[in-house]
């Protein structure tokens, strides 16, 4: 059993491997220029980072400018700002007064900012001209190696960064609907002239239980998909060389101990760790190629030492989960979560963790606390706030979920603590949040949304359901 399926994921929006970032590396990513505030001005450029293969299997990118989406920017008072754009991404927009509030949006999330220049990054870990599978489109696996049972297998691809589990107990004979892959971008048909590449990986038990799994045999292809036409692969896999040490020492008593003082108490403790490759860790966390995973028991640290295969080019990366998870309605629910990303030093070093993320705590819609019994009126503007406990965060995601669908409505992104949703734009019913805090991006104070430090850290919390009337 893996880790994904004893633990919720973390960001738990698309997929059951977002623990990794992978379905969501940071919808908006920038970096910072020169000033405008004096003006009133705000300026900005928007680059885009597409991550290939080259002929040898290993990622490289190339740079250009990028398209924002938005004509306009929304004023804090709700004025509309013309938005003029030139030829190599960048962009201009006119504010009433210096320091004045705005909203852009750009790849569908809204960044709710003050800062008087934007460069914005948009990573796209898939080749260009990649084509979408838009039908059910199977990948069946028959391989001849002996296999220990309760293995597990991912299918992962380089070239368009995707990876699916396995949901068979039998690691040689399988099949996966490659449409139900996850990525950052969706999933895309892989074609072996553009140099994409797909991994088969096994991941056995070590020490004679369930609570860890490490890549042992793995295989890799050159395959040209096509939507909906089903695809084989049969042969034999091969032993995964040990090649680097890792050691991985958490500090999950005292992180359970935090998110319990931030006052989420509901649910069941939980704990997990993973290793898994990132293509480019310098322009997005998102890892689909994973190497090893464990579980820690309760009240305890995790303090593990392995010797990890690594198939393909990329940097090895460590990341550390501790959530509460509530299953009393019957479906299981993130209360609170801090996953901390390192990269993996060499010569079995244990990497640092880094400074503590605050905790998204003591919720407040117009000036009320969001609880049960909230109700916000539609024709009203909506403020939500939030102050940060036992720590702090540069950037802070928030995504309205109806409640009764479980669906995302919208997404946005702010360097503050709190988001602004106009009147208007909700229509009667349940609502709640996920607010998803970062720290590792040092200098978001400047306008600098894009450079991503590690070690890296992110808590998410699930706020109360309120009502939207009349």
């Amino acid at each position: 059993m893996g880790s994904c399926r004893v633990l919720l994921a973390f960001v738990a929006l698309a997929g059951c491997r977002q623990v990794l970032g992978l379905d969501s590396p940071r919808p908006l990513d920038g970096a910072a220029g020169g000033d405008g505030s004096a003006s009133g001005t705000v300026t900005g450029q928007v680059l885009a980072h597409v991550v290939h293969n080259d002929g040898s299997g290993a990622p490289i990118v190339d740079d250009g400018p990028g398209a924002l989406g938005s004509d306009s920017a929304r004023l804090d008072d709700g004025t509309l700002a013309p938005i003029t754009f030139g030829t190599d991404g960048t962009f201009s927009f006119q504010l009433e007064h210096p320091g004045q509030g705005y909203r852009v949006t750009t790849q569908g999330v809204e960044l709710q900012t003050a800062v008087p220049h934007l460069t914005l990054s948009q990573p796209r870990l898939c080749r260009a001209g990649a084509l979408p599978v838009t039908q059910p489109t199977p990948i069946t696996y028959s391989l001849n190696d002996p296999a220990p049972s309760g293995s597990v297998v991912f299918l992962s691809s380089t070239g368009c960064w995707m990876v699916a589990e396995s949901q068979s107990s039998d690691a040689r004979h399988f099949s996966v609907d490659w449409q139900q892959a996850g990525s950052t971008i969706g999933p895309a048909l892989l074609d072996a002239q553009q140099n994409d590449r797909l991994y088969y990986l096994r991941l056995d038990q070590q020490g004679g239980g369930p609570s860890m799994y490490v890549l042992n045999r793995y295989r890799v292809d050159q395959l040209t998909l096509q939507d909906g036409v089903p695809a084989t692969v049969s042969g034999t896999s091969q032993s995964t060389p040990s090649t680097q040490c890792v050691r991985i020492m958490g500090d999950e008593v005292a992180e359970l101990a935090r998110i319990e003082g931030a006052g989420y108490t509901t649910g069941q403790a939980a704990s997990a760790w993973e290793v898994a490759m990132a293509a480019v860790p310098d322009l997005s966390p998102a890892q689909t190629m994973y190497l090893a995973e464990g579980t820690t028991p309760a009240n305890t640290n995790s303090n593990v030492t392995l010797s990890v295969g690594v198939p393909a080019p990329g940097t090895v990366m460590i990341d550390l989960l501790t959530e509460l998870v509530d299953s009393s309605s019957g479906a299981a629910q993130i209360t609170a979560a801090t996953e901390y990303f390192v990269e993996a030093p060499t010569m079995c070093v244990a990497p640092a963790i880094g400074p503590r993320v605050g905790l998204p705590a003591t919720f407040i819609v117009n000036g009320l606390p969001l609880d049960a019994q909230l109700a916000v009126s539609a024709a009203s503007d909506l403020v939500l706030a939030w102050s940060y406990a036992a720590g702090t965060a540069d950037t802070a995601a928030v995504t309205l979920f109806d409640a009764a669908t479980k669906t995302a409505i919208a997404s946005y992104l702010t360097d503050g603590t709190s988001i602004a949703i106009p009147a208007g734009t909700l229509q009667p019913g349940s609502y709640y949040f996920l607010v998803d805090a970062t720290l590792g991006m040092p200098g978001v104070g400047q306008g600098d949304f894009a450079t991503l430090g590690y070690p890296r850290a992110t808590s998410l919390v699930h706020t109360a359901t309120f009502t939207v009337t009349n």
